[in-house]
Formats: structure tokens, C-alpha cells, sequence
């Protein structure tokens, strides 16, 4: 007969084995749209794979519209930062226009976090600044001849 423990470890064991065959049977489709998406679901109407990010309470079917398409470089980072303050410097010395985001303020630090989300970035509680946002692309603490190239 059974033990009362070994049944329970047995249910364990087999709730997780319909999950993992749950998560086999659906079919999902790799599409080039879910390739730098760290969230993303196949949607059962059309069979695609799409990417989704909850943002202020609002579902963003393609989040990758909320990245900063623009060559104007996107500074996050605090007044008290060194490595902010002189990647700012740096860019007014090569004449690069930037819109300095101080994440400071609670909704601009909010923006930031969901960039990194969007982008795969490690999400983790902290991260180094500059946070950089230009083309599409999100650099953490990079060389201002990085931001050069990304501009381009």
C-alpha cells in the first residue's frame, strides 16, 4: 500500500508532468518578430507568435513600438551618477543630441525598466548607468563610440 507522503509527492510529480505535456502539444511558430521578445504568446485566431508587455496597466501587443526609434540618444541616469555625467559630457563634446531621462522620477525609471524588459535585457533589481536608448537598441554603461555607431 501507499504511504499518505508518497501519494502526495506522486501528485507532485505528475502535475508536473501534464504541464510539461501540456506545454508540448501547443503548437507554437517561431516567427522573426518573437526573436527579441522576452515575453511572447502564440495567438490561437492566426497561429503567430506574438510579443506582449504589460505597461501601465496596458497590454502592448508589439512592445517594440515603445523603443526609441530616433538617432536622438536617450540618456537614463541620475545627476549624481559619474559614468552619467560623463557620457553627457562626451556627447557634447562630439555634438550627439540626447534628452538626458532622469529615473529620479518614478515614471521616467518605470520607462526604463520596461525598455530593458522589451529589449532582453537582464531585468534584475539593479543595473548599471548610463542606460542608453537609440535605434532600436539599448546599451548599458557603453563607450560614447558605441552610441557613435548605433546612431549610424
Amino acid at each position: 500500500m501507499f504511504k499518505l507522503n508518497s501519494v502526495k509527492n506522486n501528485r507532485r510529480s505528475l502535475f508536473g508532468v501534464f504541464v510539461a505535456l501540456a506545454i508540448a502539444i501547443v503548437p507554437t511558430r517561431v516567427s522573426a518578430q518573437s526573436v527579441n521578445c522576452p515575453n511572447s504568446w502564440v495567438n490561437p485566431k492566426t497561429g503567430q507568435t506574438e510579443c506582449l508587455l504589460i505597461y501601465n496597466g496596458a497590454l502592448l501587443r508589439n512592445p517594440q513600438q515603445f523603443l526609441n526609434t530616433s538617432k536622438t540618444v536617450l540618456v537614463y541616469g541620475t545627476q549624481s551618477c559619474g559614468w552619467t555625467q560623463q557620457m553627457l559630457a562626451e556627447l557634447n563634446q562630439f555634438g550627439i543630441p540626447y534628452q538626458f531621462r532622469d529615473i529620479d522620477n518614478d515614471a521616467i525609471s518605470n520607462e526604463m525598466w520596461t525598455m530593458l524588459r522589451i529589449s532582453g535585457q537582464d531585468s534584475s533589481s539593479s543595473v548599471n548607468l548610463p542606460v542608453i536608448s537609440v535605434n532600436k537598441q539599448i546599451m548599458i554603461r557603453p563607450d560614447v563610440t558605441d552610441v557613435m555607431a548605433a546612431r549610424k
